[in-house]
């Protein structure tokens, strides 16, 4: 026997994981701050997450370090998981309930103990499950029906193969088998999986509101999970053990409504976890608060792929506040037009400011260039903006780098200033982590990076910063917790103020700051900042522009107030004021030494003179300090100037050369003179073996547009950024050269036609090659509500505003109808483009089709959201939320406008006269064209003998040459333009390069040259007596030779007659009033126009219209007959197959027209299943949907095919918005 030796392992643990975390702590001080004392964990914190929501499954946050639960409530503010529970039922004698699906089940004893009533709702799962996931299932369910579809088909293909073979041949059958097997191969791949539909049930058992989801495989009620809401017990469940989507409830409007609890999406579980994720065996996973408490804010709406919504984030401040939160973290924003403005701003300040709740938010990742923070991280006063950096911990632990790096901002982390110049970024932390995401993904943890990783790393610390200050019962307030954090951060040496903001925060050097200043009173205050220079006022002063530069200096009126918190003693704000020394270290600035300020607004004045600075960055602060210097500013007022280089000679080219590193982004500022609309970018980067990453980012601050609107845009005077940055994890530097060549096309005229334009081309610089194109690729219509909309009040409390603002809704209803299939989506103006800065609150809005089933949701920004419908009628509806600012005890203001294909938005503002003003208010609906329409270019006005098609030129600086663009002819306006709608595309100078371009829109002028009405005999009113047999024989019998009379009377009758196929012989003697060979011979003949005399057109036109309406009154009495036939279609087979044949002997009897049902009824009585169904494939009506499920299970195939559809295609109600 061989005896065992002990082998040395070729690496210990410490070597195969040298690390001891996957989320950062150390390098912001959190390690050294906890090691002071391990109960500085972020316990007795909680922290609101506003994100995707977080799971409550998630592997590492179930509990806190100290045994507490570690997700306290959560709660979906979108609305998107509301389920409408009105519906109230009772148990039967047998104790069952009949649920909104129609399933029969009975109901447990346990439940009916203190109840008989119950509440029934219905909820798509789809509806609910975030994209990924849906992604995951369909894919999964789409293999699994396949499989057994394919089963099917070799069933159904071995039966057309036994037909076949016979000897006398059934060609009915082998037809039929055909559509069959033609059905099955098409819907294998193609059928569109709707998932299930959960029957939900609540009721109230004397104590709490019970609920429960209960899923199609469920057959007993008494294996379903029944909980309460989840912040009673904190219980969650499962949907299924394939889906893994973890869920909970919440109950409004007394029991109304059923708020199911679902994540949107992985982000805010990952952001959870970053920030307060704790595993007692797996010290790797913890988060940087394991000991704080999180309540769970869903903002991100599910219906529009998990984007925040106004009501979300309105409604999540609500939710902190009743959860007594200390902290809100945000990983969310958007690019906005105004910094520091609107109402979902101006409700996160005052959560700040009234409730002293600390905000932490993303400053954005849209870096390298300067003015990219986004909204409301990056942009607002009183919130904390975090940019993103990677440490050599986070490179080590996440990134797997080939080659060190040293410490880096992100090249994505964005930059400030903000427009208003105030900094943007306040502090950075480490912006990646390896942490949990949702369970449904089927993978514990998740690399993710961002300034969205950042954010609750720093929030984490500060979670942790105000445990230790509880414990040691010092006071803060957000405004204190924010200045120790700049206070004490620590630069990285590559950074500026405008990359990281005030550098790494160090939480430990925060806690010590606070606890030796815990008595300076001021620390606590919001110290209110406004710069006012050159018609200009802001937050901090930021010079840019070419018009900045013009005098040597300017002048900046600076005024500073200290706010303290409403609840602040009296006594304390009498007595407070200091003595402030105002400083600023760089010598181009000249500003007062001294400040006496008190609880009053101080004004005083800074020079800045910019004459003896080079072309370049500058950035500085004026700094307050108090006494107590060590502690830092009091308060500051940063200053940014770019300076622009001296503009290029005549030509308008520049080339300049510089060293790019990760580090080190390459910047150069322009002032962009008048005439330039373009420029063209050349960089070369050498020096270097192997590939290498760069980002180059061009960039205006151009005045009311956002950071997103002004990349790659031109607009002189307005100072423009050229950025070049090194990817951040490539090591080394690299030699760039770059050229930028400027050019000086514009144009004069008006681009917005109302028939043939002028515009005349300037050449401001350079050459310009004038080779013109216009194409139209839009139509917008105008849409406007079907009736005045009536405003309502919504009175659940989770609409309350801070301070008792009411809430109201608006409903209006946009029908529009598309005559082909188009790309469309809704606008509202003034409004949708706005999101944080709105003064608005919400603005969802849905599509829906003529079943009310929701086809597409949208909010803000609806370029994000369009969709392709196909031809129909639709209705848009949008919710608008507007808040009244009035006091009153009611609380919300919604405003839902519906549309066809339904468009909700939900908009809030704070003055109920704006609702009234907006119930008649129109929307834009834009819609693509099937194809481009071109205009024509002409070198010489329409209707003279110049007006040719305009031949390619070259202009020389300082020349113009006109060119006229055509109206566009009637023919080829879109079926669905109306007058008054617009035509909207691109005007190119030179169609070849397509640089420099412009918007165009023509006015669309349309109509008919319509004939002088003729008196025409008078016709009954049928309508009136539409079941009155009596009255209607008797207007028959007075207009027996009136087709159209005969046909409404047959139509009517059909409608109440208890046997219809005893109208037959009545059809057939209408039908005979047709002349079928007239018909005949005129459709078979040419009419085209030719010179025909004035009297002989309108006997043309007047032949035409007889034969059009023979020819419809035909059709309808055809399918009438059939329909009629159908009722007894053994005895009249020979009849219904005569009649279907004469239809089509006249056309093709499509399966989306009229005719579906009534052929599907009559193949399906010939027992050919496969020409029923193939009637049926494009037939949308719930008669076609239940017919069609009824073929299915008679054919086996409903294993396939989801029959229960019905409730996702045709909902029993409107979809609910914001309730």
């Amino acid at each position: 026997m061989a005896s065992l030796t002990k082998t040395t392992p070729l690496l210990n643990k410490k070597d195969i994981c040298p690390v001891d975390t996957l989320i950062p702590a150390e390098e912001t001080g959190v390690v050294n701050l906890k090691n002071i004392c391990p109960e500085y964990d972020g316990r007795n914190i909680r922290v609101a997450v506003f994100d995707t929501g977080v799971d409550p499954s998630a592997l590492h946050l179930h509990m806190t370090s100290h045994g507490l639960p570690k997700i306290i409530d959560i709660v979906d503010t979108t609305g998107g998981g509301d389920v409408d529970m009105k519906h109230i039922a009772k148990i039967d004698e047998e104790g069952n309930i009949k649920l909104l699906s129609g399933r029969l089940l009975k109901i447990p004893e346990e439940w009916a103990r203190d109840t008989s009533e119950f509440r029934l709702g219905i909820k798509p799962a789809y509806s609910i499950f975030p994209k990924p996931l849906i992604d995951r299932l369909k894919k999964k369910r789409g293999e699994d029906r396949a499989k057994i579809a394919r089963g099917l088909l070799a069933e159904v293909e071995k039966q057309l193969l036994d037909a076949k073979s016979e000897e006398n041949k059934n060609t009915k059958l082998i037809k039929d088998l055909e559509e069959r097997i033609a059905h099955l191969s098409s819907n294998i791949t193609s059928y569109e999986d709707m998932g299930p539909v959960f029957d939900c049930i609540s009721f109230h058992n004397g104590t709490e509101w019970m609920a429960a989801v209960i899923d199609e495989s469920i057959m007993d009620l008494s294996s379903v999970n029944l909980m309460s809401d989840y912040k009673n017990r904190q219980e969650f469940g499962i949907f299924s053990e394939e889906d893994h989507l973890a869920y909970g409830f919440k109950f409004y409007n007394s029991g109304d409504i059923l708020s199911i609890v679902t994540p949107s999406g992985s982000h805010g579980t990952h952001v959870a976890a970053t920030l307060a994720a704790y595993d007692s065996t797996a010290p790797l996973h913890c988060g940087i608060a394991p000991g704080a408490q999180i309540v769970s804010v869903k903002i991100g709406d599910v219906r529009i792929n998990g984007m925040e919504t106004g009501a979300g984030i309105i409604r999540g401040v609500a939710a902190a506040v009743e959860n007594k939160c200390h902290l809100i973290n945000m990983s969310y924003g958007e690019a906005t037009t105004i910094p520091n403005a609107g109402e979902i701003v101006r409700a996160l300040q005052d959560v700040v400011r009234k409730e002293n709740i600390t905000f932490v938010g993303s400053a954005s990742n849209s870096g390298p260039a300067l003015s990219t923070v986004g909204c409301p991280g990056g942009v607002s006063s009183a919130l904390i903006g975090v940019g993103a950096y990677a440490s050599k911990a986070l490179m080590d632990s996440s990134y797997a780098l080939p080659q060190a790096v040293p410490d880096v901002q992100y090249t994505w982390s964005s930059r400030g200033p903000a427009f208003d110049g105030s900094l943007g970024v306040c502090v950075s932390a480490p912006g990646g982590a390896i942490a949990d995401i949702p369970s449904y993904s089927l993978q514990g943890t998740q690399l993710m990076n961002g300034t969205s990783m950042s954010s609750p790393n720093l929030c984490g610390g500060v979670a942790c910063l105000l445990s230790a200050l509880v414990k040691e019962g010092i006071p803060w307030t957000p405004f204190s917790i924010r200045r120790s954090l700049e206070n004490t951060a620590i630069c990285l040496s590559t950074s500026s103020l405008l990359d990281g903001g005030h550098g790494i925060a160090q939480l430990d050097k925060s806690f010590e700051l606070l606890n030796q200043h815990r008595d300076d009173m001021a620390f606590f205050p919001e110290y209110e900042v406004d710069v006012s220079y050159l018609s200009k006022s802001g937050r901090g002063v930021y010079l840019r522009d070419d018009c900045h530069f013009r005098e040597s200096y300017i002048t900046a009126a600076i005024s500073v107030s200290p706010k303290f918190h409403e609840k602040t003693p009296k006594d304390t704000l009498i007595t407070f004021e200091r003595e402030l020394s105002l400083v600023c270290k760089e010598s181009w600035v000249k500003v007062a030494s001294f400040l006496h300020i008190n609880n009053s607004k101080r004004h005083f004045n800074a020079i800045v003179d910019t004459s003896s600075l080079e072309p370049g960055l500058h950035v500085t602060e004026i700094r307050a300090y108090d006494s107590f210097v060590d502690a830092g500013p009091v308060f500051r007022i940063p200053i940014t100037i770019c300076k622009p280089s001296i503009f290029p000679s005549v030509d308008g080219k520049v080339a300049y050369s510089g060293v790019a590193s990760a580090t080190t982004p390459m910047r150069k500022y322009f002032a962009v003179p008048a005439g330039v609309t373009a420029a063209t970018i050349n960089f070369t980067p050498k020096g270097f073996e192997g590939t290498r990453r760069f980002v180059l980012h061009a960039l205006q601050t151009v005045h009311n547009r956002s950071f997103s609107e002004s990349e790659l845009y031109l607009e002189a005077g307005a100072g423009l950024e050229i950025c070049l940055a090194q990817w951040w994890s490539t090591a080394g530097t690299s030699d760039v050269d770059i050229t930028l060549q400027f050019e000086g096309a514009n144009i004069r005229g008006n681009l917005c036609l109302t028939g043939t334009g002028r515009i005349d081309v300037d050449c401001n610089l350079g050459n310009v090659i004038v080779n013109p194109k216009a194409t139209y690729d839009t139509l917008r219509r105008t849409v406007y509500p079907d009736s005045v909309g009536n405003i309502r009040c919504l009175q659940d409390k989770r609409n309350a505003m801070l301070d008792g603002k009411q809430m109201y809704g608006l409903e209006l209803t946009y029908p529009f109808s598309l005559h082909e299939k188009a790309t469309v989506y809704p606008e509202l103006q003034n409004i949708s483009a706005f999101l944080y800065e709105s003064d608005m609150e919400n603005q969802l809005w849905s599509i829906l089709d003529e079943n009310k089933r929701p086809l597409q949701w949208g909010d803000a920004f609806p370029t994000r959201y369009k969709k392709e419908f196909p031809k129909g009628s639709y209705t848009l509806v949008y919710q608008r939320i507007l808040f009244s600012r009035e006091q009153t005890n009611l609380y919300a203001l919604i405003i839902e406008m519906i549309v066809a294909y339904r468009n909700i938005r939900q908009l809030r503002h704070r003055n109920k006269a704006k609702l009234e003003a907006l119930k008649e208010s129109p929307v834009f609906l834009h819609q693509k064209l099937k194809s481009n329409i071109q205009a024509k270019v002409l070198s010489g006005p329409p209707g003279t003998t110049v007006d040719k098609s305009f031949k390619q030129k070259t202009l020389s600086s300082g020349s113009t040459i006109p060119l006229y663009i055509d109206a566009i002819p009637t023919s080829k306006l879109p079926k669905d333009a109306s007058s008054g709608d617009s035509i909207e595309g691109t005007f190119y100078i030179d169609k070849d390069s397509k640089d420099v371009h412009w918007p165009i829109c023509s006015v669309v002028a349309k109509g008919k040259i319509k004939a002088q009405p003729k008196d025409k005999e008078p016709r009954p009113v049928y309508s009136d007596f539409q079941d009155d047999d009596e009255t209607l024989d008797e207007i028959a019998s007075n207009f027996l030779d009136n087709l159209e009379i005969q046909t409404a009377v047959l139509k009517c009758k059909s409608s109440f007659v208890t046997k219809k196929v005893d109208l037959l012989e009545a059809i057939d003697n209408t039908l005979a009033l047709i002349d079928e060979d007239a018909l005949l011979k005129y459709f078979a003949q040419n009419h085209a126009e030719e010179d025909v005399t004035e009297h002989e057109r309108e006997a043309r036109d007047k032949e035409k219209e007889k034969m059009n309406t023979s020819k419809t009154k035909l059709f309808e009495l055809l399918l009438l007959k059939v329909e009629c036939a159908l009722e007894d279609a053994t005895e009249k087979d020979d009849t219904l197959t005569n009649t279907i044949q004469k239809a089509k002997s006249w056309q093709k009897l499509s399966s989306e027209s009229e005719w579906a049902i009534p052929l599907a009824r009559y193949y399906l009585h010939r027992q050919e299943f496969g020409r029923a169904l193939q009637s049926l494939s494009q037939c949308t009506s719930k008669e076609g949907y239940l017919l069609r499920n009824d073929i299915y299970k008679q054919l086996g195939w409903s294993s396939v095919f989801n029959t229960r559809d019905e409730h996702i295609l045709f909902p029993q109600a409107t979809p609910l918005m914001v309730e």
